[in-house]
């Protein structure tokens, strides 16, 4: 319907606005580290989370979310579509935007499939030696800390005589 159609774009508004901000205050950080001789010192990491978010947030509160949950959310945030954008508001982009978002790879979030499962995962700076390659190299979140450790070249405390902490999962990259 023309409703939905206009709820559909004010999502993807949103959306797209928010991306424009993380890219805005993303630069913001690099250009820092530029301006203090810093930039070239630094090892920069971006990732994200696996797969698009398909659920639609109000119709997951009313359907799954306890009495107590429900409560919170309707006294927390403010869902309403005349709403969505502004501060304290909260809203989603739902399965058809979700689809779309991991466009090539197939489904989202929840399914084991590459539009499920694939994060975005990449690294500049100093020691990175394939610079400019894409890979299709599997890797688990687990891995990045062994791989910062490495680089600034120490250990994990775990490794330490004596230590009573929990080894590291994963491996440098």
């Amino acid at each position: 319907s023309s409703e939905q159609r206009r709820l559909s774009a004010r999502r993807m508004e949103i959306y797209a606005a928010m991306l424009a901000n993380m890219d805005h205050h993303i630069g913001r950080v690099l250009d820092h580290l530029r301006q203090i001789g810093k930039l070239d010192d630094t090892l920069v990491l971006f990732l994200s989370d696996n797969g698009a978010e398909f659920v639609e947030l109000a119709s997951l509160v009313e359907k799954a979310f306890s009495p107590q949950a429900k409560q919170w959310m309707d006294t927390t945030f403010d869902m309403r579509p005349e709403r969505w954008g502004k501060k304290g508001s909260v809203v989603d982009y739902g399965a058809a935007w979700a689809q779309v978002g991991t466009t090539p790879f197939r489904l989202f979030k929840a399914h084991v499939t590459e539009g499920g499962i694939r994060a975005p995962l990449i690294v500049a700076g100093p020691g990175v030696r394939h610079r400019g390659d894409v890979t299709q190299a599997l890797l688990h979140v687990t891995d990045i800390v062994p791989t910062l450790l490495e680089v600034a070249g120490t250990t994990h405390p775990s490794t330490k005589p004596g230590s009573t902490l929990a080894a590291l999962h994963g491996k440098s990259l």
